[in-house]
């Protein structure tokens, strides 16, 4: 399968600004703005194709409002391309198939019960022809992975990762997922018992394959509600279990066959740094951008305590037991370049947004004031005379809502602004607002959220 040159210069690039905008808040330095190679893992499982791609300035990281493989790697991973391609920056051409081309493919002696998408995954990364990569990103959950293969992973990280390039995963993870694990064995064993396949799964892991099918969860399921019915003392022990029991039925197919019937183990933060160690990578940051405000999932205490922690593995794993984490997506760097605090005030700033949700009326106040009577729209600082009236009412928006947190009305107070659907900087943002006395750090925590729900969306600047 072959690849234009521009078949996917839109996502890749939309994924080197998610990437340095989410870099911007850990204060480190972004990869390149226009990355040369992209590689993607784990592409259009189930289609019949090789699941794995890579390109030149063109690969398929798409963008979104997140990066989460659980919703078939949708937002900031959905991804464009299928195959295995290697592109040509220059030419914009690429080569299909590595053995057709006589590209040196190293000897894998696979465990039998490898599966296809491992098996491609395992092929594409022992590969003798590929390029260097600035980007990297796995399509699949780390944790959905086996050991085997998370090994050719690491390694294939190790040697084709650029030095300070990002490597882009995501993975089931405890604490969350330790009270389900024998609700896990419970399905696994329900579903056996009805006839689907990964009869006699063990204990500790589901073991029913992922494509069991509609009618066989809908079986299972009814059988949990029964199960519920006769109220358990383990649910009792864990109500939050049965809550999320109850709500199973609301989960996509693949989704749901995946996470509670599949074969896979939760793991821990610790021991992802502890391997990804081995491929020269550390800690980055969270790729969904809502993890990054601390005052949205965390009490002042709880931060206050992880301010005294300077090791940053035991931070996180910390938060995650504070914030009860089940799932991961995180940005990996090999070679993290920290930024000084001028750079990173002027990283924070660069950033450029655009309306992406229609969003309810504008009181007539904030109308006349974005717009002005039958006039079109300003531009990102405006008029000073507009402006100042810009203030004047983000000012009473600021009155109206001071029963809610400064943050809620720094982010109505930046909507407002977005309403005429022209791009602004975030520096353009904080500079209109300043009068409203909202700070940078503000106007772009209000930025990372309206980002992370899909309200706003990352434009060039």
């Amino acid at each position: 399968m072959n690849h234009s040159a521009n078949h996917h210069a839109a996502p890749n690039h939309a994924a080197a600004l998610r990437i340095a905008l989410a870099f911007a808040s850990a204060g480190l330095q972004a990869p390149a703005s226009a990355p040369r190679m992209v590689c993607n893992l784990g592409l259009d499982v189930g289609s019949g194709v090789d699941s794995s791609d890579c390109s030149a300035g063109h690969g398929g990281i798409g963008a979104g409002s997140g990066f989460d493989t659980r919703g078939a790697v949708a937002g900031a991973v959905a991804g464009a391309g299928a195959g295995v391609g290697v592109g040509t920056g220059d030419a914009g051409a690429g080569v299909s198939d590595a053995s057709a081309h006589g590209a040196e493919v190293r000897h894998l002696d696979l465990d039998r019960k490898t599966s296809p998408l491992e098996r491609s995954i395992a092929t594409f990364c022992t590969r003798g022809d590929l390029p260097d990569f600035d980007i990297i990103v796995l399509h699949q959950p780390w944790s959905c992975l086996s050991a085997e293969i998370q090994a050719v992973a690491v390694d294939f990280v190790r040697r084709k990762l650029r030095a300070g390039g990002v490597f882009a995963v995501s993975y089931h993870c405890r604490p969350g997922w330790a009270p389900l694990a024998p609700v896990r064995s419970l399905l696994a064993q329900t579903a056996s018992r009805l006839g689907a396949p990964g009869a006699n799964a063990p204990d500790n892991t589901a073991a029913a394959d992922t494509d069991t099918d509609a009618n066989m969860i809908g079986q299972v399921l009814d059988f949990t509600d029964s199960l519920l019915d006769t109220s358990p003392a383990y649910f009792g022990a864990y109500p939050h279990v049965a809550e999320r029991l109850r709500s199973l039925r609301t989960e996509p197919g693949p989704v749901l066959a995946r996470d509670y019937f599949g074969h896979w183990q939760p793991a821990s933060f610790a021991n992802m740094a502890k391997l990804l160690d081995q491929a020269k990578l550390t800690f980055a940051c969270p790729a969904d951008y809502l993890d990054h405000i601390a005052d949205l999932h965390l009490s002042g205490q709880q931060q206050a305590l992880l301010a005294e922690l300077a090791d940053p593995v035991f931070a996180e794993s910390v938060r995650d037991f504070m914030v009860n984490r089940s799932f991961r997506s995180d940005y990996w760097v090999k070679g993290a370049r920290p930024l000084s605090p001028l750079q990173t005030l002027e990283a924070k700033r660069r950033p450029s947004v655009v309306l992406a949700a229609p969003q309810p009326p504008l009181s007539p106040a904030f109308a006349t004031a974005l717009h002005g009577p039958g006039h079109g729209s300003i531009d990102a600082l405006g008029q000073a005379a507009v402006q100042g009236t810009v203030q004047e009412t983000v000012q009473e928006t600021v009155q109206e809502t001071v029963q809610e947190t400064r943050q809620e009305a720094a982010r109505a107070s930046v909507l407002a602004l977005m309403a005429d659907q022209q791009p602004r900087t975030v520096g353009e943002l904080a500079a209109t607002l300043q009068g409203a006395q909202f700070t940078l750090q503000q106007v772009f925590e209000a930025v990372l959220l309206l980002v992370g729900t899909g309200q706003l969306a990352l434009e060039s600047a």
